[in-house]
């Protein structure tokens, strides 16, 4: 399935988060019906007629508008549905903006995923971004979601003010906990005209490295995938609309594949410090060619690293179809 974004920026939006600038995130400066049909028209036209299709309706809060306008918003995509084979839609919005009233809007429309902006479940966290709401309303909005039938997903960022690896830790559990469908993460970024930046340049807020990002993102990658939630996307969308915005912080364009290959660094160091207690003296490390970039990593990064720490082994790498991952052996 194709996903169709439009994006509805800052539209129903009643906090300004201190990071956030959706204007320049996704290229547009106002919001109105006119520039969604636009974008949905312009961006659907280029695929597959005969591929079924998803409209995501991004940035904002779009359980915040008025509900007149999110009726016309997603009457058209109704309307047009037929024509452009669009099967589904989901919609981005806060946790402190869901209601039963939208809910059975959002279904009588064909909305089947509501991804919520969580961020952190850190209340001081939420605090120094000015989020507007604590962490306790998180869960009862996924209750009330899942209870709707709409599958849900959860936004997570590392790097925010105030965030240590140990509330990273703590909000991964507590999301584990709420069983989403599917979970993005983000990575903070210091953006023009917005209120991190300003604290930035006071010297107020100082961005972690790239490196502390990607393990931060890795340790909540890996809780995920260890229970069987979907992490979808891990960087921030358009992000090639991005890079002349960016003032300071964690900003990579593979930043997903940075963070797979710091999980698979990991598990290979593991294995390899393991054999070597047991006093093996070489290892082979087998992978399928279509998992080559997160094992050898970017420059051979993975690779060097490993060769060079474990220097008194006889290290082979090798590519090996019938293996799903990494695979190591003692030889």
């Amino acid at each position: 399935m194709y996903i169709v974004p439009v994006f509805v920026p800052h539209a129903g939006c009643i906090h300004e988060c201190t990071f956030c600038n959706q204007r320049l995130i996704s290229g547009q400066t106002q919001f109105n019906i006119s520039s969604v049909q636009a974008q949905l028209v312009s961006f659907v036209e280029r695929l597959p007629p005969d591929k079924p299709k998803q409209v995501a309706l991004y940035g904002g809060s779009f359980t915040a508008i008025d509900m007149s306008v999110q009726r016309e918003i997603l009457r058209y995509v109704q309307q047009v549905s037929t024509e452009y084979n669009i099967t589904s839609l989901r919609i981005s919005t806060r946790p402190d903006c869901i209601s039963q009233d939208n809910l059975q809007l959002l279904a009588e429309y064909n909305v089947q995923v509501v991804e919520l902006g969580v961020q952190s479940l850190d209340d001081t966290v939420l605090l120094l971004a000015r989020r507007g709401h604590s962490a306790a309303v998180v869960a009862p909005a996924v209750r009330m979601l899942k209870n709707a039938g709409f599958a849900v997903g959860i936004q997570l960022m590392v790097g925010m003010q105030g965030q240590t690896l140990e509330t990273v830790q703590a909000t991964t559990a507590q999301v584990v906990a709420l069983q989403p469908d599917m979970v993005r993460i983000y990575s903070m970024m210091v953006l023009k005209d917005t209120e991190l930046e300003k604290r930035y340049l006071r010297g107020e807020f100082v961005p972690i490295s790239l490196e502390q990002s990607v393990q931060q993102a890795a340790y909540i990658w890996q809780a995920m995938r260890e229970h069987n939630i979907k992490v979808i996307r891990m960087g921030l969308q358009a992000e090639e609309l991005l890079s002349e915005s960016i003032v300071a912080g964690s900003y990579h364009p593979a930043f997903g594949e940075l963070v797979m290959q710091h999980y698979y660094l990991s598990v290979m160091e593991r294995e390899l410090s393991a054999l070597q207690t047991q006093g093996a003296k070489g290892a082979i490390i087998s992978y399928p060619q279509q998992m080559a970039s997160k094992i050898i990593g970017m420059k051979k990064h993975n690779k060097l690293y490993l060769q060079d720490k474990f220097a008194t082994m006889n290290i082979s790498w090798q590519l090996d179809q019938a293996v799903q991952e990494v695979y190591i052996i003692a030889k």
